[in-house]
């Protein structure tokens, strides 16, 4: 095992009739894990004031998570609950148009300088729901939501502004030495399994 940052940002938004239905997004960044509550919560910010810019107003950050381990089965070593402080953040895209159905998903991806054992290339994905899709094709994302989500990717890379060294893989190195996001729209079945449990030392967010 290896120290590195780990950050999940759980989101809420409205899905057949449940305002409070939720997905997330975990991201592993370049720099060591914060030491202490407040630059937990300034890495978190940092991260949602990149991704704020590709949710509309209804998807709102309520919880996060952060590991200091590139272990798949570490506990979460700090947490924020954003809804309980009464301070959830909403999304503010600007831009408006036709919304995606809950189980659709937007994808902003990352590729690597890495390959698989079979020659292939190594690519990092993240994946949104609620975003707008395209009038005249509503397997394509609206091309204006398609450029912002083209913009987080690119500005999750390593060197980025304020993104605590930019996106890795969990377990590994590697270069990344392109960004973007699909331009088709994709599926990420949604399951709703609660909150997560917590560690049973943390670092209080308190």
């Amino acid at each position: 095992m290896a120290a590195v940052t780990g950050l999940t940002l759980i989101k809420r938004f409205p899905y057949r009739g449940d305002p409070n239905e939720e997905f997330s997004n975990t991201y592993h960044l370049i720099d060591p894990p914060p030491g202490d509550d407040a630059s937990w919560k300034l890495v978190a910010q940092d991260i949602w004031n990149h991704e704020k810019l590709i949710h509309q107003g209804t998807v709102h950050w309520t919880r996060a998570y952060g590991y200091d381990s590139d272990d798949p089965h570490a506990h979460a070593v700090w947490s924020w609950d954003l809804g309980l402080e009464g301070v959830e953040q909403p999304g503010t895209m600007a831009i408006g148009g036709t919304g995606m159905a809950g189980d659709q998903a937007a994808v902003a991806y990352w590729k690597t300088d890495r390959k698989n054992s079979k020659g292939k290339t190594i690519y990092l994905r993240k994946y949104f729901h609620h975003g707008i899709v395209s009038v005249s094709n509503v397997d394509e994302l609206d091309n204006s939501y398609w450029n912002l989500l083209g913009t987080f990717a690119e500005n999750m890379r390593a060197g980025g502004p304020s993104n605590h060294g930019g996106v890795r893989a969990r377990g590994w190195t590697a270069n990344i030495v392109f960004a973007s996001a699909m331009l088709h729209v994709t599926t990420r079945t949604l399951h709703r399994r609660g909150k997560r449990p917590l560690a049973h030392t943390m670092i209080s967010s308190a």
